[in-house]
Parts: C-alpha cells; sequence; structure tokens
C-alpha cells in the first residue's frame, strides 16, 4: 500500500509537469512564429529605470523560471506592484510556487502512510484508511494545484491591496510636497521630508 500510494503520488506530479511542459511550448512556439523576422527589438514590458536588467536563467533555475524574458519581466513587473524588487525575486517566487506544489501533496502522502503514528482523531484516521486510488489521485492533484496556483493568487491579491494603499496615500503626499516647496524646501528636500513624514502612515509611498 505505501508503494502504490508513493506511486500515484509520484505519477500525478509527472502528468502535471508534463502538461505544464506541453502548454508552456506551445506558447513558446506562438512567441517565436510572431517575432519571427522582427530582429533585435525593446521588449514591451521590460524592466524599470530602477531595476537590473534581466539575465537568462541558468543551471538549475533553467528547469523551473521561464525561458521568455517577456514572460520573467511580467512576473517581475508584478512582484515589484506588490513591494518585491530584490534581484533574485522571481527565482524566490518561482521556488516558493514549486515547493508548495511538492510539499502539499507529499503532506497528504505522508497523512494517509503514517496515520497511525500521528495524534489524529480516530475518526480522520478512518477516512484517511478508506481513500481509494481515484480518490487518492484527485487529492494529489488538487493539492498540485493548490501549492503551485496558491502563491500566484495571493501575489495578486497583495498587488491589488498595495496598488490600492499607494493610491490612497498618494494625495496627501502630493500635497505635503506642495506645501514643503512653498515653505522654501527645494525638490529634492521636499522630496526627503515628505518621505520622512509618511514612514508610519503610509511606508509603500515613503
Amino acid at each position: 500500500r505505501y508503494m502504490v500510494i508513493a506511486g500515484l503520488f509520484a505519477g500525478s506530479l509527472l502528468v502535471f509537469l508534463s502538461l505544464a511542459s506541453v502548454f508552456r511550448s506551445r506558447a513558446d512556439d506562438r512567441v517565436l512564429r510572431r517575432m519571427k523576422g522582427a530582429g533585435e527589438a525593446v521588449l514591451e514590458g521590460g524592466p524599470g529605470i530602477l531595476l537590473e536588467r534581466d539575465h537568462a536563467p541558468s543551471g538549475v533555475a533553467q528547469a523551473f523560471l521561464p525561458t521568455k524574458t517577456e514572460e520573467r519581466n511580467k512576473v517581475r513587473r508584478e512582484l515589484e506592484f506588490a513591494g518585491f524588487t530584490g534581484p533574485n525575486a522571481v527565482l524566490v517566487y518561482y521556488g516558493v510556487r514549486i515547493g508548495f506544489g511538492l510539499v502539499l501533496p507529499a503532506l497528504l502522502a505522508a497523512l494517509v502512510l503514517f496515520r497511525e503514528f500521528l495524534p489524529l482523531p480516530v475518526s480522520f484516521k478512518a477516512g484517511l484508511g478508506q481513500l481509494n486510488t481515484t480518490q487518492l489521485l484527485l487529492g494529489f492533484a488538487v493539492f498540485i494545484l493548490l501549492g503551485f496556483y496558491g502563491p500566484a493568487a495571493w501575489l495578486s491579491a497583495r498587488t491589488r491591496d498595495r496598488r490600492d494603499r499607494v493610491q490612497k496615500a498618494f494625495p496627501n503626499a502630493l500635497d505635503l510636497l506642495q506645501v514643503s516647496v512653498e515653505a522654501g524646501h527645494g525638490f529634492d528636500a521636499a522630496l526627503s521630508r515628505v518621505a520622512d513624514e509618511m514612514v508610519l502612515s503610509s511606508p509603500e509611498v515613503s
């Protein structure tokens, strides 16, 4: 039974990775066809002036990072909007997604395999023991999807929340900037003053 559960977990994971690879390769082919003959052009949605130039992934990172610069720039832009501007933000983001996609189904497999040794309610143990092959496959698939796409949903929600906070605080920043300039401060000094004043009320704008 242990080998069957482990095989189901590995099989469902391989199926998910295979499907993702197929759809990703098809998308890459469409992009290549559109860009064929276009020559070297500025990539739409590239990094901002404060971000370092994007570099193609190398080594182990090639296995799970997008190969297209446009895709990586899109993720970098969304991470920047969410407040993550580190040089390895994209790598960490995809690492988290892959990690959760592996950990959650592995957790389900561990619960099923070692339920008798865990301090779980008796009814819960009994329910785990009654899972059939189809239910296990469905459970692994759901946990893989939750682990892989859950961080993406969280990032989108964080981006929206941060954008709302910036939009609400920005008028106050403009008012403070105007007052500082009218009080005789230079523009650089006024910006610095406004940043200091808004550290607590709006760290994003600060």
